[in-house]
């Protein structure tokens, strides 16, 4: 039962007679048959979008590393809006940069920065590779 339903169940006088969380109670189905810790269940999620294909990619060859870092920010804030769990930001191998691999240095320092990213991870091959970055948004 979540802590909403035990709010209301207290404030209309169900409170301190210990008759929470029994069958027939207004929980969920999942909620009463799921008996697995939160940090599992978090655990399973994570593990879920890990291996789920990107919803949504932005491909950043060709932009200098502080517009990449702009589009970088705006492409994160608009999939959280839509409900996106999952993007692929597609940075470039930096093979054909004198400095080396500017993109993907300041794209990985952009994501840890922000508040909207959850974990990352170097996409697959068939999705870049080294050139690319999954990000799992948090929620």
């Amino acid at each position: 039962m979540d802590f909403g339903k035990i709010l209301d169940q207290w404030e209309r006088g169900g409170g301190g007679r210990g008759d929470y969380g029994r069958p027939g109670d207004e929980a969920s189905e999942d909620e009463s048959t799921d008996r697995r810790a939160p940090h599992e269940r978090a655990a399973e999620r994570r593990r879920r979008l890990k291996k789920m294909a990107p919803q949504r990619q932005i491909d950043l060859h060709g932009l200098t590393a502080k517009e990449a870092v702009r589009r970088v920010d705006a492409f994160l804030k608009e999939c959280r809006t839509a409900g996106v769990h999952k993007v692929l930001i597609v940075h470039g191998k930096g093979l054909h940069s004198a400095q080396g691999p500017v993109l993907r240095t300041a794209v990985r320092e952009c994501v840890q920065r922000s508040p909207l990213a959850g974990e990352m991870g170097p996409a697959e091959k068939r999705w870049g590779g080294a050139g690319a970055l999954w990000v799992i948004l948090r929620e």
